[in-house]
């Protein structure tokens, strides 16, 4: 060997090493290649698998097992927010009385444009016995203009002020004979208003108790229509047994069966010796009465 001079040798294989440091090599190797795979794909989280720690419940929590009280609502939230159903029955019997209105306005229309246009005015002429039913104006009067109303219709009401013009505008060829036709699907105190009127009657004051009926067609109540009875003067034990009696409920019956014959199909409703009238206008109904009375009919053979 010369001094200075290493001589390298080559490094045997693995399978030349010695045994023990092999194995090391391939643990190391092992383990190397298990933590790159759980570097890769991590396990589930081991927090998940911990169960919670136990704690102390907090103040004033329930045992175990004991159903929790029911929280009371407060009143605001069970009030009901909406309409009450009779404010909406109101709305639907305002509703419809518009409606009714609307198809006189439209009628009346049409009658001005048959009139300008030469058209014959509707033939239907209805047979309407005035029997016992209430008359103002003269008897014998050319003219008779038969109203059928409800005393709870807002129209009705208005209707009055045009009946009374027409009265005044027609002193002696004028007559009116009223007839009740209560709506009670709408009106649920009309038919107790028409009995009140018709037991009026039967002591001679029904005019009186018909104008304060219709001065308070939007307060009426069984207590107001006793008041009103007092204001006029009846006889109150008389008329609560007239109110009451078979005799008041025929002559409803048959009023509103001369309706019902007559086509009757809202309130006010009115037929110019006998002919339907499509409006209650004040012009319009003036306008027919003039023509009437200039043009009487022709008196029966």
């Amino acid at each position: 060997m010369v001094p200075g001079v290493q001589i390298l040798r080559p490094r045997p294989a693995c399978g030349a090493l010695p045994a023990m440091p092999c194995v090391r090599v391939a643990a190391t190797i092992m383990w190397a290649a298990i933590a790159f795979g759980i570097a890769m794909h991590p396990l589930p989280a081991l927090a998940q698998q911990v169960p919670p720690a136990v704690t102390a419940p907090p103040a004033g929590a329930l045992p175990p097992g004991q159903p929790a009280p029911e929280t009371p609502v407060p009143a605001e939230a069970t009030a009901p927010t909406g309409p009450t159903t009779e404010e909406l029955q109101q709305q639907i019997g305002h509703l419809q009385e518009e409606t009714l209105d609307l198809r006189s306005r439209i009628a009346a229309m049409q009658a001005r444009l048959d009139a300008v246009l030469g058209a014959e005015p509707e033939a239907t002429v209805y047979e309407i016995p005035i029997g016992n039913s209430p008359v103002r104006g003269p008897t014998e009067a050319i003219a008779t203009l038969v109203e059928f109303g409800d005393y709870q219709s807002d129209y009705s009401m208005r209707a009055q002020a045009v009946v009374a013009r027409l009265l005044t505008d027609f002193p002696t060829q004028l007559k009116v004979v009223y007839k009740h036709y209560p709506l009670t699907t709408l009106h649920p105190l009309a038919n107790e208003a028409a009995l009140t009127a018709l037991a009026a009657g039967k002591q001679g004051l029904f005019w009186e108790m018909h104008d304060l009926l219709y001065r308070n067609t939007r307060q009426l109540s069984s207590s107001l229509m006793l008041a009103l009875a007092r204001q006029a003067g009846l006889n109150l034990q008389q008329y609560e047994s007239d109110r009451n009696s078979l005799w008041a409920l025929e002559r409803l019956a048959d009023d509103e069966k001369a309706g019902a014959r007559a086509a009757v199909k809202g309130v006010p409703a009115f037929f110019l010796n006998g002919r339907p009238l499509p409006t209650w206008r004040y012009d319009y109904m003036k306008a027919e009465i003039q023509q009437v009375v200039a043009n009487p009919p022709a008196a029966p053979k």
